[in-house]
């Protein structure tokens, strides 16, 4: 039987080791190139699972480099409207009472039709709908309107709330529950006026805190490079994860026990 020549044995052993240095210095490199994208994965995806726990579905972000990375502006005055001592504010994002988006309400400016204030709150007006809220901006409720597009809003002079459609001027009754046709001829209309003294509401978007953390954890927060960038980290964490295992299985399982 033939047997090799220790110097074969040695160059082999020698060419192993060398390997195995390679291996684990790109290990070590490939490692520390995606340490900050790791902990970035690892700390957004626990915040994600903790996200209900925490409201972060709930939870808008005001922070405006943020908002800026989704394109949501600041608000622009368009215009208010006024009737009496009473006011809203209306932006390019929607209508505001004293710095408070007007909620359950559709808020395209262009259909912000009026506003009156019957029964000690105030009802906001667009051509389709009619709803009702304190003075402090809250929600109240949805009122059915009377047929027509609402093209007017205002007061009686005994506080009651007429509408002007184009079928003509509807009075609400007490209850704000129905209403009927009205010659009445001491209304007082609100108006539509150039924006005065206002308080600027944060900018109206939906993103929330848990959004936000999703887009991170996936990298479309930083835009096309952020996703590369992310698929690229994927596949590093492969390689370190095949080298981890060989680099562990040539040193320690193949040792003689």
């Amino acid at each position: 039987m033939s047997r090799s020549h220790p110097n074969n044995s040695v160059q082999k052993r020698q060419r192993r080791a060398r390997l195995i240095h390679s291996i684990y210095s790109w290990h070590r490199w490939l490692g520390l190139s995606v340490l900050l994208w790791v902990l970035m994965f690892a700390i957004s995806g626990l915040l994600i699972e903790a996200a209900p726990a925490l409201k972060l579905d709930s939870r808008k972000i005001q922070t405006n480099w943020v908002l800026d990375r989704y394109g949501v502006k600041q608000p622009q005055a368009v215009a208010q409207w006024a009737l009496t001592e009473h006011q809203i504010d209306v932006w390019d994002q929607g209508a505001s009472i004293g710095g408070q988006w007007l909620t359950e309400f559709n808020q395209q400016n262009k259909n912000v039709t009026g506003l009156g204030n019957p029964l000690g709150v105030l009802a906001v007006a667009s051509a389709s709908q009619l709803a009702l809220y304190t003075y402090g901006g809250e929600f109240i409720d949805q009122l059915p309107g009377p047929k027509g597009q609402i093209e007017k809003v205002g007061m009686t002079a005994d506080h009651q709330l007429v509408v002007q459609t184009q079928h003509g001027n509807f009075v609400a009754d007490s209850d704000l529950l129905s209403w009927s046709a009205t010659g009445a001829d001491d209304i007082r209309w609100s108006q539509k006026q150039d924006m005065a003294e206002a308080t600027t509401p944060a900018a109206n978007h939906d993103i929330s805190w848990e959004r936000l953390l999703l887009d991170v954890h996936s990298g479309a927060f930083f835009g096309t490079v952020g996703r590369w960038l992310s698929r690229l980290a994927a596949v590093v964490m492969i390689l370190l994860a095949l080298s981890g295992f060989y680099t562990w299985f040539t040193r320690f399982a193949r040792k003689p026990r």
